[in-house]
């Protein structure tokens, strides 16, 4: 699949950074300052999705308090989170151009796909390849199940940065979110993993149904 200019243009307007400051301490350490930076995309709305491992660092050793998260230089709201997604609401992004969801159970062996990450925090970058495998078992994230659809290997390299980023596929000729990079196996080159699109709409919908304040943009 080739992948021109215009296209890069087109789903790189998606795709934001979200800056996540906080203080930490541990059993051996006295409390620090740190600031963490993550992927994200915009569904509609104003609402953002990014991995939640990307902005809550706590640990069985490590005590995190005082989040403060904004993108832009602007505070945002973390509205909740459901297995390792992340949902925000960002009124700036009211109105901008959002991801047009697939229909994931359409993918195949094979299909090529376009991830737009953030390696390193280098910025934007483009890498492009193929769905790997479709429905994987894999390690539970906290005390959500996982059926055979929520998950694909996808063969697009993964690095520090591109968690929570976006991967796309050509549907019915329009380019379509069909998953988001969450994980890189330590020992399997290659074997990177990707939540399908239609699992991360059900994690949005999921959240929104448990959220005990009204949610924003809705009567």
């Amino acid at each position: 699949m080739k992948f021109d200019s215009s296209v890069v243009e087109d789903l790189t307007c998606y795709v934001h950074e979200i800056k996540t400051d906080f203080a930490y301490s541990s059993y051996s350490s006295p409390p620090q300052q740190y600031t963490a930076h993550s992927t994200s995309y915009h569904v509609g709305g104003g609402y953002i999705v990014t991995c939640t491992h990307c902005i809550d660092f706590s640990t069985p050793t490590r005590v995190t308090y005082d989040y403060i998260f904004t993108l832009n230089g602007k505070p945002i709201e973390l509205i909740g989170t459901y297995d390792d997604v992340a949902l925000f609401y960002c009124e700036e992004l009211v109105g901008t151009p959002a991801v047009r969801f697939g229909d994931s159970s359409k993918l195949k062996q094979g299909d090529n796909i376009v991830n737009v990450g953030n390696s390193a925090m280098w910025g934007n970058n483009f890498k492009d390849g193929m769905v790997s495998i479709i429905g994987i078992d894999e390690p539970l994230f906290g005390n959500h199940k996982r059926t055979a659809a929520a998950s694909m290997v996808i063969s697009i390299p993964v690095n520090g940065g591109d968690s929570g980023s976006p991967v796309f596929a050509k549907q019915n000729g329009q380019h379509y979110f069909v998953g988001m990079v969450y994980a890189s196996h330590r020992r399997l080159q290659g074997y990177n993993i990707a939540f399908m699109s239609n699992y991360i709409k059900s994690a949005i919908e999921e959240i929104k149904s448990t959220v005990t304040k009204p949610i924003v943009g809705q009567a």
